[in-house]
C-alpha cells in the first residue's frame, strides 16, 4: 500500500508540473501550436502511466531519461526556439527529472526489499503421439532460449496477467492453467499452486517467477521466433546445452522433465 501511494503522489507531482508549466507559458503570452500541444499531451499521459505501472525500472534506462532530460534543458536554453516547443522541452525535461528522481530515491534506497515477481507459462500440446511444449527464441547477442512470461505489478492477479502476457507475446490462449483448479479465496486473497517457484538474487535484488504448467489453443504469431520442441529433444537439449536457456527458466524445465508431466 505504501509502495502504490508513492506511486500515486508522483504521478499526481508529474500531473501538477505539467499544468503549471503551462499556466505558467499561457500567462506569458506564449502561444502553442498543434504539435506542441500534442507533445506535451502525449508525454504527460506516458510519464503517469511508467510512473503508476512499473515497479521496476532499469538503472540504466533511468540514466538515459536523465540523459535526455539534461539535453532538453540545455536545448531550450541555448538555441532561439519556438516559445511553444521551448515549453514543451522544458515540461518534459522536467517530468523525465522526476520520474528518475522517484526510481532512484524511493525504489534504489531500498534495493534489498525489492521482490520482482514474474511469471511464466510451460505450454504443452500433443500432437500425434508426441507431447511438445513451447519455447521461444530470444533476440539479441546472447538470444537464449526461454518459456512465455514476463514481471507483473504488485497489484496484478497473477493467472490473469499469465493469461494476458502469454497472449500479448505468442497469440495462443491458455486454455487450462495448473494451479488454479486447486486455488481458493480468504477476505478477498487468492491462493495458487505454482508448479515451480524460481528465486534468483541478482543486482542487489530479488526475482520470484512463478511457473505454470498450461494448455493452449490457437497457432502462434507468425513473426514469433519459436517452435514447438518434442519432450525427448528438449530433454537432450537442456542435458547437452543447458547454458542456451535463461537461467530462470532452467529450474522450472529440469523439474517439469524429471516428472515427465
Amino acid at each position: 500500500m505504501k509502495r502504490r501511494n508513492e506511486k500515486t503522489y508522483a504521478a499526481i507531482t508529474v500531473f501538477g508540473i505539467t499544468f503549471l508549466s503551462i499556466m505558467y507559458a499561457l500567462a506569458h503570452n506564449v502561444k502553442f501550436d498543434m504539435p506542441s500541444i500534442f507533445m506535451i499531451i502525449c508525454s504527460n499521459i506516458i510519464a503517469i502511466y511508467i510512473t503508476l505501472n512499473k515497479d521496476y525500472i532499469s538503472p540504466i534506462f533511468l540514466l538515459g531519461m536523465a540523459g535526455v532530460a539534461v539535453t532538453m534543458l540545455y536545448i531550450s536554453f541555448t538555441f532561439d526556439l519556438d516559445s511553444g516547443f521551448e515549453t514543451f522541452l522544458l515540461t518534459t525535461a522536467l517530468v523525465l527529472l522526476i520520474i528518475v528522481y522517484y526510481y532512484f530515491s524511493v525504489i534504489y534506497s531500498d534495493k534489498k526489499n525489492i521482490v520482482i515477481v514474474g511469471v511464466a507459462a510451460i505450454i504443452e500440446r500433443i500432437m500425434g503421439n508426441d507431447k511438445y511444449i513451447l519455447i521461444l527464441k530470444g533476440s539479441g547477442r546472447k538470444a537464449l532460449i526461454e518459456i512465455p512470461g514476463g514481471s507483473i505489478s504488485s497489484d496484478e492477479n497473477m493467472v490473469l496477467a499469465l493469461v494476458q502476457k502469454v497472449r500479448e507475446e505468442t497469440g495462443l490462449t491458455l486454455t487450462k492453467v495448473s494451479g488454479t483448479d486447486m486455488v481458493y479465496a480468504s477476505n478477498d486473497s487468492y491462493f495458487y499452486k505454482p508448479f515451480h517457484i524460481e528465486t534468483t538474487y541478482s543486482g542487489n535484488y530479488n526475482i520470484l517467477v512463478n511457473t505454470f504448467v498450461c494448455e493452449s489453443m490457437g497457432s502462434y504469431n507468425n513473426d514469433l521466433d519459436a517452435e514447438w520442441i518434442k519432450i525427448d529433444e528438449l530433454r537432450k537439449l537442456m542435458k547437452n546445452n543447458a547454458d542456451l536457456f535463461k537461467e530462470e527458466h532452467i529450474g522450472a524445465l529440469r523439474e517439469y522433465l524429471k516428472y515427465e508431466i
